[in-house]
Order: structure tokens, then C-alpha cells, then sequence
């Protein structure tokens, strides 16, 4: 039996794909796959678990590609932290 067949893995990977990833699948041989995850979904799906249990209302969540930080800007209502 192909490992990519196995109900362990397909289970794992619909998880992925439930909790928003873009998930690619890559068989290498009968014995070895690779999961990939697009880099963009991980952040949209963080950036949404941060925002629904950080539950303070003036805040941004700003992704840094340079340092691949995720960044939450909390501030007060009448000033707009800078960018």
C-alpha cells in the first residue's frame, strides 16, 4: 500500500485543508511523501486565530515577510499607531 493512501495521512492532510492551508501533496516514492504548505494561507489562517482570541478592539496584525514575524500593533483608540 502507498503511504499516500494511508486513512493516518489523508486524515492529517483534510486537518490542514479544514483549518484553512493551502496544502500541496507530493509523492516522492511508494514509501515517502512530502506536505507542503503555502506560506501566505499560514499567515492568513494565524493572522485569524490571533484576531478571534486577542479580543482587544484597536489592533493590527502585520505580517513582515523580511523578518517573518507576525507583528500586533495594540493601541489607543485616538491615535493610529504608526506604519
Amino acid at each position: 500500500m502507498r503511504l499516500y493512501n494511508n486513512p493516518r495521512i489523508q486524515k492529517g492532510i483534510r486537518r490542514l485543508r479544514a483549518l484553512g492551508l493551502k496544502v500541496y501533496v507530493d509523492e516522492i516514492d511508494e514509501f515517502t511523501i512530502a506536505i507542503l504548505i503555502d506560506g501566505d494561507s499560514v499567515n492568513r489562517v494565524v493572522s485569524k486565530m490571533i484576531n478571534e482570541r486577542f479580543r482587544y478592539p484597536y489592533k493590527e496584525i502585520v505580517f513582515d515577510k523580511e523578518n517573518n514575524m507576525i507583528t500586533v500593533k495594540v493601541y489607543k483608540p485616538w491615535k493610529k499607531p504608526k506604519k
